[in-house]
């Protein structure tokens, strides 16, 4: 397979490089972006290193839901993608999320990520360790479809192992209400590939995904808290940079007992995506 260098997607250069000798890698970390396919390496870069601060972008590699392979770090430099194995492990990012109900990390993403992991043995002389990002941090990455994959082995055929338990995906279209109901946080939740329990609490692993969501599309600077998504009638900046991406009025406040920022999460919900 060919890898899309970093020059040819345009890569910014790193601010510092530690690299890795082959012998040292017992890993590889699979990921999941937990967000829309229509991320590029270039926005996650910039989340990367405006956002967090980081040298560069985390993953060695990353693949899209095309089967289109980037190159992150690369083969030997360390990445910034599994806190406590960053040295010993190959982090691949698929650009995408776990939708319930839909197969987001189809045959094509499956096989880039495969042969990504055959060339890492091959490279280090050893069967190394598969492992989903749950498997070495308290996280729901890769989401559970993925995290089912890489456990049955990385099987490269047309069927993709089923997680299990998996939620059903809501049938039928959101009543544009305004209101943030169970029904309409359990579309959001299965859309953004989090636990799915129709509520938001703090912290809340949905508001966490909108926020990373928020600062890769519309560079918000948010504090990744889970927190800050409340329709109690007081501004909040999550709101605000939400009201932002969706094109509504930018007061930060997401008004009781109906709000414009909730109806428009809900059409955009409506439409299969966010």
């Amino acid at each position: 397979m060919q890898i899309i260098s970093r020059k040819q997607w345009g890569a910014r250069p790193p601010r510092s490089v530690q690299t890795v000798a082959a012998s040292r890698r017992r890993r590889f970390v699979v990921h999941y972006s937990a967000a829309s396919p229509d991320q590029t390496p270039k926005v996650i870069q910039a989340y990367h290193m405006d956002t967090k601060k980081w040298s560069d972008i985390g993953y060695n590699f990353l693949v899209d839901d095309d089967g289109r392979i980037y190159e992150g770090r690369g083969w030997d430099v360390v990445g910034a993608h599994a806190a406590g194995y960053n040295t010993e492990s190959i982090g691949v990012c698929f650009i995408g999320r776990d939708r319930a109900g839909v197969t987001d990390a189809g045959p094509k993403v499956r096989a880039a990520i495969r042969w990504l992991y055959d060339e890492a043995c091959r490279r280090t002389g050893r069967t190394l360790t598969r492992n989903g990002h749950r498997d070495v941090g308290s996280t729901q990455c890769p989401g559970d479809e993925l995290y089912a994959w890489v456990h049955a082995g990385m099987p490269v055929d047309d069927t993709a192992p089923a997680p299990s338990p998996k939620p059903p995906a809501t049938s039928g279209q959101l009543v544009v209400d305004g209101q943030l109901g169970p029904a309409t946080i359990t579309r959001w939740q299965q859309i953004m590939g989090t636990p799915v329990d129709g509520r938001i609490t703090e912290p809340s692993a949905l508001v966490k995904a909108v926020q990373r969501h928020l600062n890769a599309k519309v560079r918000a600077s948010l504090v990744v808290d889970g927190a800050g998504i409340c329709q109690d009638g007081r501004p909040y900046k999550t709101v605000r940079a939400l009201q932002r991406y969706l094109g509504t009025e930018q007061d930060g406040i997401m008004s009781m007992p109906v709000s414009a920022v909730v109806k428009a999460v809900q059409r955009r919900l409506n439409s299969g995506r966010f």
